[in-house]
């Protein structure tokens, strides 16, 4: 007997990691070589809402995101979205699933992962999560996966526990704000960009002063749903965000001493992943602009100050390693460690402040 075994194209090379609005999509696209232009001339305008110590988020606005906040490009993306609805009258998700595959399409899928061996929620916490199916073995009855467990990583998924997770999925997906209209979403890569994305270093230049100048536009405001959030006077995009970075350590630093012996003061800890964000943004744009440089861009800038700006990455990487270090510290209480830390990061925090904006506009103004 011939079993049939499909695994589409996926990587783990990307620059966004934790968030799985980005890092899902980024899989598919990164691991296609002609999109690179493409990605390396986006992913640049970052936005933070800032309203509380545990209402603190970091976007990337610019960036090809799936669901509710859907920006798929058509000329990279064909897509399309299934609801609850839908859904819950197919019998055979594996035969589903396995026919979109079989045709190119990957599927985002919303499973309970209490079922879901690997995950974090594995017989812990019944919790609808979508998770990345990009390949099926029918000889294993498996179905490749990309779950997240700390990190992104792919897993092989046995049929059954599919199954039966899809199934359970429905119970708890209404919890999820809105993302019952988005219980099966589907991407498939187009097939026009077999030839590379043009690249336009002009068009970057731009991108980078509209970071620098930190201006958001109102259609933002609005299609990334943060007036849900936050007034605008609580948004700090582009460069300002490190405003807004700054005043959290801040008053972390100062809420963790205010709050004495109280044990609620180790819950102040709780947001890492806009940190990590932060970080990989920093990181992400030091490689457009070494990009830009290498795609002729060098001479419309002070190719000195684009590897000064490896110095940002590095306050940014400082500062998430001691928010990791804190997060170990308050399981052992140790008080001392953590406000040694909470130093560190606002130091950092105040470098990147005052030293990033003078760097830009040095390599932009050359």
């Amino acid at each position: 007997m011939d079993y049939i075994v499909k695994e589409l194209p996926i990587t783990f090379d990307i620059e966004f990691t934790v968030d799985f609005g980005h890092a899902l999509p980024l899989c598919i696209l990164n691991s296609r070589e002609q999109f690179k232009n493409w990605l390396l001339q986006n992913y640049m305008m970052p936005v933070i809402f800032y309203t509380d110590i545990d209402q603190f988020d970091c976007l990337v606005i610019d960036a090809m995101q799936y669901g509710f906040l859907s920006k798929v490009p058509p000329s990279l993306m064909r897509f399309s979205f299934v609801g609850d609805d839908i859904m819950s009258n197919v019998r055979d998700i594996i035969g589903l699933v396995k026919g979109r595959i079989a045709e190119g399409w990957y599927c985002i899928l919303f499973l309970d992962c209490y079922y879901i061996q690997g995950t974090v929620d594995y017989q812990k916490n019944h919790y609808a999560h979508e998770v990345l199916l990009y390949g099926y073995n029918d000889k294993e009855q498996t179905i490749r996966t990309v779950i997240f467990d700390n990190a992104l990583k792919p897993i092989s998924v046995p049929y059954c526990d599919i199954g039966l997770s899809y199934r359970e999925a429905f119970r708890c997906i209404k919890d999820r704000s809105g993302w019952d209209e988005y219980m099966m979403l589907l991407y498939k890569p187009t097939d026009e960009h077999r030839k590379e994305y043009p690249y336009d270093i002009y068009s970057v230049l731009d991108k980078l002063k509209y970071y620098l100048d930190a201006k958001m536009a109102e259609s933002d405001y609005y299609s990334e749903y943060l007036y849900l959030k936050c007034g605008k006077e609580k948004c700090y995009p582009g460069i300002q965000m490190n405003k807004a970075v700054l005043e959290m350590v801040r008053e972390l630093k100062d809420r963790f001493m205010e709050l004495g012996a109280k044990p609620e003061k180790y819950d102040l800890f709780r947001q890492y992943h806009p940190m990590h964000t932060y970080s990989e943004f920093h990181r992400g744009l030091f490689r457009r602009i070494q990009y830009l440089g290498s795609c002729g861009g060098d001479r419309l800038m002070d190719p000195h100050m684009a590897d000064k700006y490896n110095d940002i990455v590095l306050l940014c990487e400082r500062m998430r390693l001691c928010y990791i270090k804190i997060n170990v510290m308050k399981n052992g209480k140790n008080d001392k460690g953590i406000i040694v830390n909470l130093d560190k990061m606002v130091k950092y925090a105040e470098e990147i402040y005052n030293k990033e904006p003078d760097i830009l506009y040095k390599l932009i103004h050359y």
